[in-house]
Formats: C-alpha cells, structure tokens, sequence
C-alpha cells in the first residue's frame, strides 16, 4: 500500500485513472487497484494480483473480494474507494473481471465504505464497471489517451512524477572496475578462519549508517569491504538477519543470530526476528536504513555473482514487499529463482508474495513508506 502526492486534486475519472501509476512507481499489469479514500482526500493506494482465471467462480470472487476489503477497512479513517482492474484485453459492455470487481464493490458498501465508481483498464481503452448499458461509456470504452492527457497526468509529469513500464529484474546494473579484487575478497573472506557471522552482520550494520552516497562510494573504492559485505549474504543468518538490522536495529540483529546460532530457534530475538520478515508488526520500519540497504543492495549487485547475487536478489526483494510493492517483489524473486531454481527462501517468499500478504506497517499510511516523501 502506497501513499499519494501531497495535495492531488482529481475532478474527473480521467484524472483519478492518471494517479494510479503515479502513486505506484509504475505501470500495474493483471492487477486490481484500490484507490482508497478519507473524508475527500485520495489516502492511500492499495494493489494486488488479479486471480488467473476469470471469471473466478463465486466462492473465489467472494474470497479475494473479502481479502482485499479487510485490507481497506483497516485503514484508519477510510470513508471511500475506487476500484480498478487492468488487464490485457479491451474493454466492452461486460468488462474481464467483471464479477470479482462488483464482488468487492458490494463487500465494502455492506461495510460502510462507499464506491463511486470502478474502472477496467485494457491496452488501449478503459470504461466504468457501472456503465453496463453504454449511457455513460462507448462500447467499446473510452481512448486511453484520454488519461494521459488529462490535468492530473501533466501535472504530475511536470512534477518530475515518471512510472516505470516494467519492474526493474535486478539487470542491467553497472559492472564495477573492481569486479575482479571484490570476487577475491569474498574468496577470502569464506576461506580458512575468514569471519564469523556476527563480525558479517556488524560490517553491514556499518554501511547502514551515513550518507547514502558516501557509503557507496566507499565501497567503490574499497574491494576489501564490498567483498566481505558480499561474503555475509552467503551466510544465511547474516542472509535472514540483515533486513532486521535495518528495519529495526543491529543489536536486536545481532541477538537474533546468537539465538540461531547457538541453536535456540525459539528464543526471543529469534521470534522476533520471524515476526518482523513476516511483517507482523504496526510498527514502521526504520525506513531510511531500509532505504539505504536498498542502495547499498542494488549498487552491490554490479560486484556480486552466485550464491551472494542470489542473497542479494532476496534481500532486495523484502525491502519491496516491505514497502507495500508485492509487484516489484515477484519480480526479483522471479529472477533469483531463475539464477537459483533451488532457492528456498525465494520460492517460499515468492507463495507468500503471491496470496496477496502485506505488512502490517504497508495498511496503514501513517506507517508505510512513502514514495513521494514522509507525510
């Protein structure tokens, strides 16, 4: 679930069609948007997969539409909601996924949220759900066009606002100078009495602090710290701990590996490390660290390969889930499990990414991450 531009004023169904890509980073595919409301204020905005098969039988549409509608009814304040399927076929008189959105509609009005309107989204065309006889929309829909030049759209754009039309699959990234001296310090470092676990984890707990573009380039210029920071994602309690160091601290990390490693799965850090990468907590991350192990992720992939690229990959996409992103999330996932076919911990996030699951922190805006900046 991701938050809006500060300020957004839409008038028309053009002008709220345009926000959706804006507020997500990108361009949604075979995908169901909630544009969720407070009072007259666009709040927050929520997406998930659309099913595989349409039209899902009823047991299956009532199901995803009960999902969805719990996720909204969470969050705080909300009066209101648009909906918006997109997916790859035009639009007509009796849209794709026509039942599962009129499933929704229905679950959320019995739950006091009003829906004013619902829109499908095709290659070339969009028309309203509650348009049925064609009085309002063309048969066939209106232009899609129609969105992107629409005030809300130019504004944004003029904004600096650009949506991705793909997500990024951890490739192309920029091969560093030093590739060779980073792949022999990670040599190093996992050879003979090379570091232990908790000495891998301090080092990263280290990176994660500063300015941002500092860090990197340190790193750069350093083979010798790049390489050991890649050695401890081929550990997997540093692999498992590190976005915990970052969203809430490296002591409690550093607790959480002892419990591990000394065979305690069950101890307190250790739970508490599980509930976090499961995103069991309202509790807001600490997002810049995160944001920053994000860039350190992203910039150490031109060096890493193996074992260390597929850690990374993993890592990265956590951080996405972690920010209300399930769709970007699949992606690198998919990636690593195409590097790594046997990647349990992908395959596994990749299920949990895929029922739908987000954080607790990504419901509710006052504790998500913010696309556009803090609230």
């Amino acid at each position: 679930m991701t938050a809006p531009p500060k300020q957004l004023s839409v008038a028309d169904a053009e002008g709220v069609l345009s926000v959706v890509p804006h507020t997500l980073g990108f361009h949604p595919r075979e995908s169901l948007v909630v544009l969720i409301i407070a009072g007259t204020v666009l709040s927050a905005t929520l997406r998930v997969d659309l099913p595989e098969k349409d039209p899902p039988d009823s047991d299956a549409a009532s199901a995803h539409a009960g999902t969805v509608a719990r996720y909204v009814r969470e969050l705080p304040g909300a009066t209101g909601a648009f909906l918006v399927a997109y997916s790859g076929r035009e639009p007509d008189v009796r849209s794709p996924y026509f039942r599962l959105v009129l499933a929704l509609a229905s679950t959320l009005r019995r739950g006091g949220i009003s829906v004013p309107d619902a829109w499908y989204v095709g290659p070339t065309g969009w028309r309203s759900y509650f348009c049925p006889d064609g009085d309002c929309c063309p048969p066939g829909g209106h232009p899609l066009e129609s969105v992107w030049l629409s005030d809300a759209n130019l504004d944004l754009v003029l904004g600096g606002s650009s949506p991705r039309r793909g997500h990024w699959d951890g490739s192309p990234v920029r091969v560093w100078k030093q590739r060779d001296a980073v792949r022999a310090a990670v040599a190093a470092a996992l050879a003979g009495r090379g570091p232990r676990a908790p000495e891998l984890l301090e080092r990263w707990c280290a990176a994660l602090v500063g300015d941002p573009e500092a860090t990197l380039e340190r790193l750069r210029s350093d083979p010798v710290a790049a390489g050991t920071l890649l050695a401890g994602l081929r550990t997997l309690p540093v692999r498992d701990a590190l976005p915990f160091a970052a969203g809430v601290s490296g002591a409690a990390a550093l607790a959480a590996v002892a419990d591990i490693e000394g065979g305690v799965q069950d101890g307190p850090a250790a739970r508490q490390l599980g509930r976090f990468l499961l995103g069991d907590s309202r509790s807001a991350p600490d997002w810049r660290r995160l944001d920053l192990l994000w860039e350190v992720g992203r910039e150490l992939l031109g060096a890493a390969d193996g074992a260390d690229r597929s850690a990374l990959l993993c890592v990265l996409a956590w951080v996405e889930w972690a920010r209300g992103r399930s769709s970007p999330a699949a992606v690198l996932l998919e990636a690593c499990l195409r590097a790594d076919p046997g990647h349990a911990l992908a395959r596994g996030l990749l299920a949990f990414v895929g029922r739908g699951v987000l954080p607790g922190w990504a419901r509710d805006p006052a504790t998500s991450w913010h696309r556009f900046g803090a609230p």
